[in-house]
Parts: C-alpha cells; sequence; structure tokens
C-alpha cells in the first residue's frame, strides 16, 4: 500500500513538474511569437505606408492614357508612378565640392542581394575615382527588399558606403525601368554637371581607363553609345519572357535602341530623358523604353563596339584579354569571392601605369 501511495505521489509530482514547464514553453513560446508578429506588422505596415508599392507586374496605364502610335504627341499621357529616392546617397558636389563637375558617372543597376557584386567592383574598377585627371564616380541602384534580412543587410551597407541609391518601390525584374528612371533622375538633380552617364548591369566588369580614352574625344551634348539594337519586333507570345501585347506596344518594330547591360550617354541626357518619360507608355524593358523615350527626343543612339564582351567564364586569359581591350565584359553575377578577377584587375591596372 506505502508502495502504492509513493508511486501515485511520484506521478502527481512529476505531472505538475512536467505541465509547469510547458505552460513556461508556451507561454514563452507565444510571447516570441507575438513579439515576431507584431514586427512583421510594423514592417508591413511601414511599406504599405509607402506612396507608391509596385507589386512585380506591369504597372496598368493611367486613366487618361490614350494609346497611339509611339511617335505622335500624347500630352495627354501621365507617367503611371511616381517614386521617391530613400537613401541618402550624397551627390556629385559632396565628392567633388568645387562644381560637381565629374566627368563619369556610373549607375549600377543591381539587385538587394547582389552584395558580393558590389563587393568586386568597390575592390577593382570602381577604386578607380580618377583617371587623366578626370573624376569618376560609381553609384548602385537598388529598390525595396522583398523580405526583411535583405532590408536589414541593405540598411548596413549604405550606413557603411553611402554609394548606393534606393527607391520606395519593389525590387523586381518587370520595375527594372524604374530603377533605371530613378538613376536618370538622380544624376540630373544630384549630378547636374557630370560630362557623361553610365548605365551598367551588376554582372558587367568595366575597363574604366578604355572607356575615358573613348569618351574625351567623344561628343559632349545629345550623344549616346553602347551595343546598339535595331529591327528588334515585340515578343507577342503569351509565354515569352518579354512579352509585349499589342496593347502596351503596338508596332511592329522597336525603334533603335542601346542594350541594357552597359551604354554610355552625354551629361544632358539624364534629365530629358527622365522629364520626357512621362509622355511614353510603360514598358518593364527598360533598354527598348529609353530607346523609346530618345527617339521622342530626336536622340540617334551609336554603335560602339566592346559595350558587351562574352568571353568564357572558365578560361581566365579569355577573361584578362576581353577585360584588356574592351569596355564591359560580362563576368556573371560572384556568389562566391571571385580572387581571379581581383588579380585580373590588378594585371590591367598595372599594364596601364606601365605604359
Amino acid at each position: 500500500m506505502a508502495k502504492l501511495n509513493f508511486t501515485l505521489v511520484f506521478l502527481l509530482v512529476f505531472f505538475c513538474i512536467t505541465a509547469n514547464v510547458l505552460i513556461l514553453f508556451v507561454t514563452d513560446w507565444a510571447r516570441e511569437l507575438k513579439y515576431w508578429e507584431a514586427k512583421f506588422e510594423a514592417e508591413v505596415e511601414e511599406l504599405a505606408s509607402r506612396a507608391l508599392m509596385l507589386s512585380d507586374v506591369r504597372p496598368p496605364l493611367n486613366s487618361k492614357t490614350t494609346i497611339v502610335k509611339h511617335d505622335a504627341i500624347r500630352n495627354e499621357v501621365e507617367h503611371p508612378y511616381s517614386f521617391k529616392v530613400i537613401s541618402k546617397s550624397p551627390g556629385c558636389e559632396s565628392v567633388y565640392p568645387t562644381k560637381g563637375n565629374v566627368f563619369l558617372l556610373i549607375l549600377v543597376a543591381c539587385r538587394p542581394k547582389e552584395i558580393k557584386d558590389r563587393i568586386l567592383i568597390r575592390k577593382t574598377w570602381g577604386k578607380v575615382k580618377v583617371h587623366k585627371n578626370k573624376p569618376i564616380l560609381v553609384k548602385f541602384l537598388i529598390a525595396l527588399p522583398s523580405n526583411i534580412l535583405e532590408r536589414s543587410l541593405v540598411e548596413d551597407e549604405i550606413a557603411e558606403y553611402g554609394d548606393i541609391i534606393q527607391g520606395d518601390f519593389i525590387d523586381s525584374y518587370k520595375n527594372m525601368t524604374l530603377k533605371v528612371l530613378m538613376g536618370l533622375k538622380w544624376a540630373g538633380l544630384k549630378c547636374p554637371n557630370a560630362t557623361y552617364v553610365m548605365n551598367l548591369d551588376s554582372d558587367m566588369f568595366v575597363n574604366v581607363y578604355n572607356l575615358v580614352t573613348l569618351l574625351e574625344t567623344s561628343p559632349r551634348e545629345r550623344f549616346a553609345i553602347g551595343h546598339l539594337i535595331e529591327n528588334a519586333k515585340p515578343f507577342r507570345k503569351k509565354d515569352a519572357k518579354w512579352h509585349t501585347p499589342v496593347e502596351m506596344y503596338p508596332d511592329q518594330y522597336y525603334p533603335p535602341y542601346l542594350n541594357g547591360p552597359a551604354y554610355v550617354m552625354s551629361g544632358d541626357l539624364p534629365g530629358l530623358i527622365f522629364n520626357a518619360s512621362s509622355q511614353v507608355t510603360y514598358l518593364p524593358w527598360d533598354d527598348v523604353f529609353v530607346g523609346i523615350v530618345m527617339k521622342k527626343i530626336g536622340i540617334e543612339p551609336l554603335s560602339g563596339k566592346h559595350f558587351e564582351d562574352y568571353p568564357k567564364l572558365d578560361n581566365t586569359s579569355a577573361i584578362l584579354n576581353a577585360i584588356k581591350g574592351g569596355i564591359a565584359t560580362h563576368v556573371a553575377h560572384q556568389n562566391e569571392p571571385n580572387p581571379t578577377l581581383s588579380e585580373i584587375w590588378k594585371n590591367v591596372s598595372k599594364s596601364i601605369f606601365i605604359n
């Protein structure tokens, strides 16, 4: 009997202890869950309160928009969205206080998660601040990350480097046109005295020495050069990556345009293109859209060599020769640190100063 009582007491005590532990665990878990739910809701509320939030879809045309031929006058067309720059990246005058006379401003369009691409650029060709007494400035264009972790990392990066221009719209492929327009707007407002402005994708590697040499003898107004695309047709098939329905763009051919990975324009064009962009029907294909705007303002883009070189990425010698002799070379996104590219750039830089 005594043994039975002891067993019952033991089980009762064990049950009480276990129940208390479970209650504490559940309470603590609930408290933690409530904290993260509140934090998530705050983040969502902060995002939702912004004046502009774009999803990964084509923005609808404004109700006042009339679909007509792209070369016709469309004063009634309004830009479907506005946006704000939410990072405080210093303009050209803060870097070069005299008049902010930057010779070459390079705007690198990238996704928030492409941190290693930005690190590579900062450690190689982005370190070149002056060549032939001509100032060079590099800025990165990003929009809002889609998750909280990426946003935190981007905020740290902005605080550390101050070279990121960030817009208040969701960072997605179909918002690439907005990202480019954001860069052009920033250039026109914060770097109006730049002699040239380059648009660049983050997986391209720039030989700034060759580029400065090319631009030294180039026109300084109404000038644009890169890999010229002519007689391109819109993709009408619905399953195509660049599907462009007739209501988005009615013509059979696009006007000549400079392919997106790398092109340069004179410093007077960013402001002109941005201002005229509100009179052109929005397209998510940024290079085509800029080409349409250029046609509207009477700019004829020029064909340039070596703005898009694609060497075999498993051939170090081919990459070296492409970078050494070219202007913009495709090196792919940097998923892991690539010491080979750093060594190649040291080799290229050394050859410039030895010669």
